[in-house]
């Protein structure tokens, strides 16, 4: 069996989580590098699959009721600097010898509520330490995140 990462991209802090099985040994968020060292450092001593939300899956930003054009002008904005970001993911990755695995966003009322309620995710996975919705998408991906399956929570 092998151990697989999970990666939530993000601007400043990607969200990581580390699992073996259906069992999470790692999550937090740290800086872009710290995490391709942090990956590349567990890769020379465990045999690791490592799974990134492929962001460009979803292609456009819907329009919010109640936000103004330029709070979507903003979130637009976010969401390139997002995809930005795991682009240089994969492409550092894959410069280190490591090829990621690109998982569609997790999407559902389970996968909203155990990414937005920390007390939810730790009764869906057993996890009882510290994480944040970043970390906690990150577990969603690793333990979850498969690009063959159309619905994950059928893999629940």
């Amino acid at each position: 069996m092998n151990y697989v990462v999970g990666i939530d991209p993000d601007a400043s802090k990607p969200g990581f989580a580390l699992t073996y099985g259906q069992k999470i040994i790692e999550l937090r968020s740290m800086p872009q590098p710290e995490l391709i060292e942090h990956i590349v450092s567990l890769a020379a001593t465990h045999q690791l699959i490592v799974k990134i939300e492929d962001v460009e899956a979803s292609k456009p930003t819907y329009a919010r009721p109640g936000a103004s054009r330029a709070e979507m002008l903003k979130i637009a904005q976010n969401v390139g600097q997002v995809k930005q970001a795991a682009r240089d993911i994969v492409e550092q990755l894959k410069s280190k010898g490591i090829t990621p695995v690109m998982v569609k966003p997790l999407r559902g009322k389970v996968k909203m509520q155990a990414k937005k309620n920390g007390a939810y995710f730790n009764k869906l996975t057993g996890w009882t330490g510290r994480s944040n919705t970043d970390s906690r998408d990150a577990a969603l991906i690793a333990l979850w995140g498969n690009p063959e399956v159309k619905s994950w929570q059928n893999s629940l």
